[in-house]
């Protein structure tokens, strides 16, 4: 299926805008879990293989049918080598079993040869040394992007639309250093302008049934008045919204760059949602937690809605 389709369709079948994000770090995982992974193993590596890949697939499956799609940060599991990442592996492996699109936040970029092999790497497939059947890669849906570098970086990332990938391109990020760069001025406006009109250069004649096409834009829910000016230059472009719960901002802006049908906006959530557990002043199963934010999460959004 056609990337933008992929996560329209996703949000049509699911009734939720809202993006999980599978960011493990050991202060989330719930003591149960902890002490379950430490007596399987000696090596610390391995404990915390174990504890990620534990929780992580147990919120994957309590979230498929109730999330858009869910957003691995792949920082969390490269921070533990070899074994972070085949943690990763298995944990695409699930989302993808259960049908859930996969938003891989890795923010590549890299000169147009180097591009090339994250994308076989991270959406699709390298070829091998001997022989011609294709070696499978990660295979997420969907990529986030750095375009720091320039158009030769992104523009082999974002591949062909028959491929079925897509590529979130960063546009306005929701940490508050955005300004250092992004606002600066060049021509008649902003560094993060210029992005978004490349942006909509990039997505021409990749628009899918949906209306949308396969090339997005990261477009932080903490700066809601740029979002809807943003949504006017980018009638066509689904936006990832980061900045909700754990980062401060609110329904309503994250809403602030839908479209006017109430579409073309993936909402993400990581913290307050795997961390739910831990504002629990009652013993309640951490899981449940999660599940139960997330659903706190789409009640909040869908009122929010246009």
């Amino acid at each position: 299926m056609h990337g933008g389709d992929l996560l329209a369709e996703s949000c049509e079948s699911t009734g939720s805008i809202a993006c999980v994000g599978l960011d493990p770090r050991p202060e989330l995982i719930p003591d149960e879990i902890v002490r379950s992974a430490a007596a399987q193993s000696d090596d610390p590596r391995q404990q915390v293989a174990i504890a990620f890949e534990t929780f992580m697939v147990s919120i994957v499956r309590a979230v498929a049918g109730h999330c858009a799609a869910v957003k691995p940060q792949a920082a969390c599991y490269e921070a533990y080598g070899s074994v972070g990442w085949q943690v990763l592996e298995r944990i695409v492996a699930e989302a993808r079993r259960l049908g859930v699109p996969v938003i891989l936040d890795a923010k590549r970029s890299d000169i147009g040869s180097t591009a090339v092999h994250y994308r076989q790497g991270l959406l699709t497939s390298s070829p091998p040394l001997v022989g011609s059947e294709q070696l499978p890669g990660l295979g997420v849906d969907w990529l986030t992007a750095n375009p720091y570098l320039g158009a030769d970086s992104v523009e082999p990332l974002i591949g062909v639309p028959e491929e079925g990938k897509g590529v979130f391109v960063l546009v306005r990020t929701s940490n508050p250093g955005a300004q250092d760069f992004q606002d600066q001025v060049v021509g008649d406006g902003s560094l993060l302008k210029v992005v978004a009109a490349k942006v909509h250069e990039w997505g021409q004649g990749r628009r899918g049934a949906s209306g949308f096409s396969d090339v997005g834009a990261v477009v932080g829910a903490t700066w809601p008045s740029e979002a809807a000016e943003l949504r006017a230059m980018l009638p066509d472009t689904l936006f990832l919204v980061p900045g909700f719960g754990a980062q401060g901002a609110s329904a309503s802006q994250a809403v602030a760059g839908c479209t006017d049908q109430g579409t073309g906006i993936i909402v993400n959530s990581s913290r307050a949602i795997l961390g739910a557990w831990q504002s629990e002043t009652d013993r309640i199963d951490p899981v449940d937690a999660a599940r139960t934010a997330l659903d706190e999460m789409n009640e909040q959004l869908c009122a929010a809605l246009p």
